[in-house]
């Protein structure tokens, strides 16, 4: 059995992309244009940076799922950076993406590495709130403030308990 923090689960790029990152595609598909048809499984954990390297050495494209990502978090994104693959993960904590975006945006970049962060349940939400207010908004929108409301603990299932 392996705890969530030190597993991770490498998937092989896909053709279909939501449109959030369909403008990534075409170089994402483009840097290894031969997809795999089955999925591999591939372990490395957060407090094993060789591993990490290994684990991004291997593909085109990392998947994070795995948080909370302050605590978890960096050292996959900064692997991916470093070994020129592109990283994606479902993070709803902004302190993490702006850290993230402060601290590793010109690296990325220079690398041609793409990080793109919350594509998951705690983005999705929030981001077709945004579009239904801006498509039903007689005007221009020009900000939106949005608020969400959580219950934790074990009489709700909290899965966040390492």
């Amino acid at each position: 059995m392996y705890s969530c923090k030190s597993v991770y689960v490498f998937l092989s790029v896909e053709r279909r992309w939501s449109n959030r990152c369909s403008h990534c595609s075409t170089n994402l598909v483009s840097a290894k244009p031969e997809l795999m048809s089955e999925v591999g499984i591939i372990l490395a954990d957060v407090g094993d940076l060789a591993s990490l390297a290994t684990m991004c050495k291997q593909g085109v494209v990392v998947l994070n799922c795995v948080g909370p990502y302050r605590f978890y978090g960096e050292p996959v994104v900064k692997a991916c950076i470093e070994n020129g693959t592109h990283y994606m993960d479902i993070c709803g904590e902004p302190q993490f993406l702006e850290g993230m975006q402060l601290k590793y945006q010109s690296q990325a970049a220079e690398n041609g590495v793409y990080v793109i962060g919350s594509c998951g349940f705690d983005s999705i939400p929030a981001d077709m709130g945004i579009q239904f207010t801006r498509d039903h908004f007689k005007g221009t929108l020009t900000a939106v403030e949005s608020f969400l409301t959580i219950s934790t603990g074990p009489e709700v299932g909290n899965t966040n308990q390492l």
